[in-house]
């Protein structure tokens, strides 16, 4: 015969407190009772999942440069495009001639997202140059420009 399928949850909360007075953190505890005689316990755990390159998971993923003239503008549009979004900051080029750009990395509208508000702050503070959106780089172009 077949057992109902039951389960059990353990918390924190209501684990003993040790003669501290303060509850030592213990990963929740899950016991599930399968159809058979035996038990299976799994570990609830805030482990994040494995991050892959920028090239492993490039269907959604964009490249987004500012350029401006000056390093004060470059530094307020990259704060822009970084509190805007959620994007990373992949790399900073110095061009020469006070022209620099910063390059970020995200999926295709978080990266539209901040190279749109970076933009804005460069103008505001600085000069702006020009600001790019590239949907789906090619390998080719990320490794010669991009991974040096």
């Amino acid at each position: 015969m077949a057992k109902k399928k039951t389960t059990s949850t353990r918390t924190p909360a209501t684990e003993s407190k040790p003669a501290g007075g303060t509850a030592a953190k213990q990963p929740v505890r899950r016991t599930t009772a399968a159809t058979t005689s035996t038990a299976v316990t799994k570990t609830a755990s805030a482990t994040a999942p494995s991050q892959k390159t920028f090239l492993e998971n490039k269907m959604n993923q964009a490249l987004g440069l500012v350029e401006t003239k000056g390093l004060l503008a470059l530094i307020e549009a990259t704060d822009a495009m970084a509190k805007a979004a959620n994007v990373e900051i992949t790399k900073r080029i110095d061009i020469g001639g006070a022209f620099c750009t910063t390059v970020v990395t995200g999926d295709v509208g978080s990266v539209r997202a901040a190279v749109e508000a970076g933009a804005a702050a460069a103008a505001q503070v600085g000069e702006l140059v020009g600001s790019h959106v590239i949907a789906r780089p090619s390998e080719g172009l990320v490794e010669a420009f991009i991974n040096k």
